[in-house]
């Protein structure tokens, strides 16, 4: 990958270009940059695109180049470092993942005046995102502890299946837990909330957007969030989350494409999302990993459960443990947390040794979740499958 200051008058002699994941959120490097070096650059954005990249420029008085690399990589944001320099063309880099530190100690003796991140070829820039309301993000990261002991396990809840003698998960020396979705994805619209609940057990989310699933397919206008610029912090576990499509609906009826997982996240829908695990819904979204011990492709509860309702009374049913809605969120989450639990040491006691957790803990050997698939409509791709690509354009 190339990066280039733009609109410069005169080119930099040197830059730094990160790849990174997913595609450069403006108000998450600020945020690093903040909690680690306690400065708030002049940000801009730049409503420039080089080829297909979108890029974020970070211009004025910066931090050290090191500190600012290994806070990116510290999130697990960070696939790769290049230095270039501009003048007679000299490249430094690239360094990949398992190279940081020692890409950081090069970074750090180079004196540079700027730089671009640029998001993976293919992301398309985000126009349309909103922040989710606060009291919705509460609601569904709050959730007390005494809902989720009375919901319990529910009949309708599939649980997740469960992997034997994998080589375990690991995002930056911790658990991994990934998500595969789509923001127009019916069938991810329902996990999110029960993946938002669980999750937020053992850390804490920002910059939660809101969404809804496609109104021409199944469980249609499904109200929901999107991952597409949230951030996951937690002591126990690393959250990565990749929404393939977006909201926005092209001309020729595609959604636009939004993030691409990488390499290593995309080889484990191609290892597991499939009919070895899932013979009834193979290939399904959403896909979840969990540190390759657990998985889940599909609903883990039947969407319908959410049609007609707003995301406020979502939200303000989730208090409640015999609203339907409320059942399918919780027992999905309990299920979700004690898999967690499973691969985290299980830390935190609080959580881990809740009765509705404790009662979650034993999963089939073998499951298929919900079943269920969008509609295939004439000319238009999946909105919940990863066997046709995205068309974009």
């Amino acid at each position: 990958m190339t990066t280039r200051r733009a609109g410069s008058a005169t080119a930099d002699p040197q830059a730094i270009g990160l790849i990174i994941h997913p595609a450069p959120f403006l108000a998450l490097v600020t945020e690093l940059l903040g909690v680690y070096v306690g400065a708030t650059p002049h940000v801009r954005e730049v409503n420039q695109t080089l080829g297909a990249e979108p890029i974020v420029e970070l211009t004025s008085r910066l931090p050290p180049w090191h500190v600012m690399v290994e806070a990116l990589s510290d999130r697990g944001l960070v696939e790769s470092v290049k230095v270039t320099r501009r003048e007679g063309g000299r490249v430094i880099g690239p360094f990949p993942s398992a190279g940081i530190r020692s890409a950081c100690l090069v970074v750090a003796a180079l004196f540079a005046s700027g730089f671009s991140l640029a998001g993976p070829a293919g992301a398309q820039a985000d126009t349309s995102w909103q922040p989710a309301p606060a009291v919705v993000v509460h609601a569904v990261t709050a959730i007390p502890t005494s809902v989720f002991n009375g919901v319990g396990l529910q009949p309708g809840v599939k649980p997740p299946v469960v992997l034997h003698k994998q080589a375990a998960l690991k995002f930056n020396r911790k658990p991994g837990v990934y998500y595969l979705g789509a923001e127009p994805c019916p069938l991810c619209a329902a996990e999110r909330w029960a993946f938002i609940a669980a999750t937020a057990r053992f850390g804490k989310w920002s910059n939660l957007g809101i969404a809804q699933s496609a109104a021409d397919d199944v469980y249609p206008n499904t109200q929901t969030f999107t991952f597409a610029h949230s951030t996951f912090s937690s002591p126990y576990i690393a959250v990565r989350t990749v929404e393939r499509l977006s909201s926005r609906q092209l001309a020729n009826g595609n959604f636009a494409e939004l993030q691409q997982p990488t390499t290593q996240e995309a080889a484990l829908a191609s290892r597991y999302d499939t009919a070895a695990y899932f013979p009834a819904n193979a290939g399904s979204l959403p896909f979840l990993d969990i540190a390759n011990k657990f998985v889940i492709a599909g609903p883990s509860y039947d969407p319908a459960v959410l049609a007609g309702l707003s995301r406020e009374q979502i939200a303000a049913d989730l208090t409640d443990p015999t609203k339907p809605t409320t059942q399918a969120i919780a027992a999905t989450a309990n299920n979700l947390a004690a898999s967690i639990c499973a691969i985290d040491g299980r830390r935190p006691a609080s959580v881990c040794k809740s009765v509705g957790v404790t009662r979650a803990g034993h999963f089939s050997a073998v499951g298929t979740g919900t079943g269920g698939s969008c509609s295939a409509l004439p000319n238009r791709q999946s909105t919940c499958g990863v066997a046709k690509s995205p068309t974009s354009g």
